[in-house]
């Protein structure tokens, strides 16, 4: 059997093109075994899933771990992907995405894990066929910890922004942060002092006291910690009492310490405890009142008579307190009178005995009449061994007996 040239030639360039094509089998096979290589030890999850019910395909070993899935590849996948989404409308909503533009990019999901838990991720679309089917791959990139940051600092503004007390944090002496409440009291608004030294709010405001505050900067330079509190004028005029705490925080990513200052306007309780104080020294006046009227007793028992009986011990004040009752009763009843009983009186020094002798003498020069009742025996010692003259004054040993008297007298 005899080829002739151009059979052969068709026969060579035939066998040309079927290695060319082996070789080009050879390569991509080669090429897919790399990229496999490279999704396997991917640490980013992807999964292969059908378009239409979301059948996994493929699934990584990061997938699989983030999803809590059978980690053999050998091992059957118990779940459809669309069954991984905390809402099934996230699935339903990024397909219509893919299918507008093409593709989609980060897009932020809730997904469940098949043990129950939950986080969050960026995932992204890409359509492809696979084994002649219609599918999407997809890609996705954990956020939990960004997400709970983004929860933390959420709450932190939340409390910072409701925070009834102001707050300024101070770094590279610049202002760094300021709550609205701290605003307020200063009287700026928060904007205005973001990236401003500190001069901007110590040259607006008005101390009542600017030695104080000269010298807590220089307590906390040397302690790191000042705590006072002082009136304080703002900006706009208006005046509060400020309770102020200033600490340093050691900051190794700047050349000085940063500086946190808290704030609280303490007006309403300054008010109430001088309203507090204020009553408290009613009541004590009002308390001393009565003590004097009890140590002090004076009764009118007839016209022109008045009774002082006196009990317990009577030092230099209550003896002057005596004399001023006594020399005001006897004016404001014009008694004519003035019976002092000292039988309850058990301890009488030379001291009292002198006042009680002046305000007998006292009462002598406003026209009335002194009777002393109950004298005791160390009383009656006292006054002999000082010398004293009784002559005007009327003694009688008990209260009855002086009472008879003044009213036979009247």
């Amino acid at each position: 059997m005899t080829i002739d040239r151009e059979t052969l030639t068709i026969l060579q360039q035939e066998n040309e093109q079927l290695r060319q094509r082996i070789q080009e089998l050879e390569q991509n096979e080669q090429h897919a075994a790399w990229f496999r290589r490279i999704v396997e030890r991917c640490p980013m999850p992807i999964t292969i899933s059908t378009e239409a019910e979301g059948r996994i395909r493929y699934a990584n070993p990061a997938l699989r771990h983030a999803f809590a899935l059978p980690p053999s590849p050998d091992e059957p996948i118990p779940v459809q992907f669309p069954e991984l989404y905390v809402s099934i409308e996230d699935r339903h909503r990024l397909i219509g995405i893919m299918r507008r533009d093409g593709y989609v990019h980060g897009a932020e999901v809730e997904f469940r894990r098949t043990d129950g838990t939950t986080f969050w991720a960026l995932i992204s679309y890409i359509p492809v066929q696979y084994e002649g089917e219609a599918a999407i791959m997809a890609y996705i990139y954990d956020i939990s910890s960004r997400k709970q940051v983004e929860d933390d600092l959420r709450i932190f503004q939340d409390l910072m922004n409701n925070l009834p007390d102001g707050v300024l944090v101070l770094r590279d002496n610049r202002i760094t942060f300021v709550n609205p409440a701290y605003g307020r009291m200063i009287g700026f608004e928060e904007p205005e002092l973001i990236g401003q030294s500190l001069a901007i709010i110590t040259e607006s405001i008005t101390p009542d006291n600017p030695t104080q505050l000269q010298e807590s900067f220089i307590e906390l330079t040397e302690h790191g910690f000042w705590k006072g509190r002082g009136g304080i004028t703002n900006r706009r005029g208006t005046y509060f009492t400020g309770e102020v705490t200033m600490l340093t925080l050691p900051d190794p990513q700047y050349p000085t310490d940063t500086l946190l200052t808290i704030q609280r306007d303490v007006s309403d309780v300054v008010q109430q405890e001088q309203e507090r104080a204020a009553m408290q020294e009613r009541i004590i006046q009002v308390q001393r009142a009565a003590l004097l009227e009890l140590s002090t007793p004076l009764i009118p028992i007839a016209d022109n008579v008045l009774v002082m009986p006196l009990i317990g011990s009577i030092d230099t004040n209550r003896s002057q307190q005596i004399m001023d009752a006594l020399l005001e009763g006897i004016a404001q009843h014009r008694a004519e009178f003035a019976i002092l009983d000292i039988t309850g009186v058990k301890v009488v020094d030379t001291q009292v005995a002198h006042g009680l002798i002046r305000t007998a003498q006292a009462v002598q020069l406003l026209g009335a009449r002194m009777i002393m009742t109950g004298i005791g025996a160390p009383m009656a010692q006292t006054l002999v061994h000082l010398g004293i003259d009784l002559g005007s004054i009327v003694t009688r040993s008990t209260l009855q007996a002086g009472i008879e008297y003044a009213l036979r007298r009247r």
